[in-house]
């Protein structure tokens, strides 16, 4: 279960990343994307940034597919963003998007060529 942090008066979700991994295998990858969803408009909501869209990210991430690059761009823009909130709370930075970029690709070509490595 993720734990409720208020900052700034705003509720966020901490979550696991194991129980995302989880859920995310249970429900055949449906709540991964329900969690990306919720990651970015937790994210628009800190930076008070309203050029960040949930829906258009997670449609990048749906349907970019089909030209290749729009997921990749997503993902690495989340990443970002994640990253910079980390570095103005004093957090210690627990994510590098360059690395998010590498797991997708792991990722496809495994599930592009199942008997890869």
């Amino acid at each position: 279960m993720a734990d409720t942090v208020t900052i700034q008066g705003e509720a966020y979700l901490k979550r696991n990343p194991l129980g995302v991994l989880g859920l995310s295998l249970i429900t055949f990858g449906i709540y991964f994307f329900y969690w990306y969803y919720k990651v970015n408009d937790e994210v628009r909501r800190f930076e008070h940034d309203e050029t960040i869209s949930p829906t258009r990210s997670l449609m990048a991430l749906l349907f970019g597919w089909i030209i290749i690059v729009p997921p990749f761009i997503a993902m690495y823009n989340t990443a970002k963003h994640v990253r910079t909130i980390e570095e103005r709370m004093r957090i210690t930075s627990q994510i590098e998007p360059a690395i998010v970029i590498v797991i997708m690709i792991m990722i496809v070509v495994l599930a592009v060529f199942p008997g890869f490595p």
